[in-house]
């Protein structure tokens, strides 16, 4: 496996998880709506690829 293969399957495991976390609190009733209507779910690179790095690894925002 190359690098770039386990870092896209350390990523795709970690948003699984998130949208877990989230199917879950969309199921708890809170005020006219949900637990998930009031969350900010926040999800950044796992690292940068060096102190001063050329955003290879970050979000495609960067």
């Amino acid at each position: 496996m190359t690098p770039v293969e386990a870092r896209r399957r350390i990523r795709t495991f970690h948003l699984d998880q998130i949208g877990r976390v989230a199917i879950k609190l969309k199921a708890v009733p809170e005020g006219n709506g949900t637990i998930l209507d009031n969350t900010l779910i926040v999800y950044l690179s796992d690292a940068a690829e060096k102190h001063h790095g050329s955003c290879l690894e970050w979000p495609s925002s960067c």
